[in-house]
């Protein structure tokens, strides 16, 4: 069975948590009409493993809190462009806790401004990462080592996926 989490935080997209959480679920549904083992464990994660509020002001509830569970795949909605002026705090928890995963190869999903938090980690610098196209200047402002890419749907570099959409 393989792990995956998604990571919610203050700011985040709950459409691209919940819709990321439903995609995995239908799979399950389809495992089990046709009598398949189970394939995936799927986690809302948090950094403290409380709900959070969206950009919507929408509750989204975790299952679990970041931890050193191990992870096959992570991944990463997208924030509301105007919060990347103040990202909450509690974001550098996040960054920290990306870049063994980065380093170890585990698969990670960063949905358009998600993006945001790959750069954060400086384990990407000098790659090319999909973004959505209106925050390509303001991500590059802040991370001027990537190059932040707006005309592709996704980009793959080993196991990191960025996309330029939802």
């Amino acid at each position: 069975m393989k792990n995956i989490a998604i990571i919610a935080y203050e700011g985040c997209w709950a459409v691209s948590v919940l819709l990321a959480k439903d995609f995995f679920t239908i799979v399950s549904l389809l495992d089990s009409h046709y009598s398949l083992p189970q394939s995936y464990n799927v986690e809302i994660v948090t950094t403290d493993g409380a709900p959070i509020t969206s950009s919507s002001n929408s509750i989204v509830v975790a299952d679990n809190s970041l931890s050193d569970k191990p992870y096959d795949l992570v991944i990463i909605p997208p924030i509301e462009g105007s919060k990347l002026k103040s990202m909450p705090s509690s974001s550098i928890l996040i960054i920290e806790w990306l870049i063994p995963k980065i380093n170890s190869s585990t698969s990670i999903l960063s949905l358009s401004t998600g993006s945001y938090f790959l750069a954060a980690t400086g384990e990407l610098n000098k790659t090319a990462i999909a973004t959505h196209w209106s925050l390509v200047k303001p991500l590059s402002k802040l991370f001027p080592d990537c190059q932040f890419i707006n005309h592709k749907s996704y980009l793959k570099m080993g196991s990191i996926y960025t996309t330029g959409s939802l």
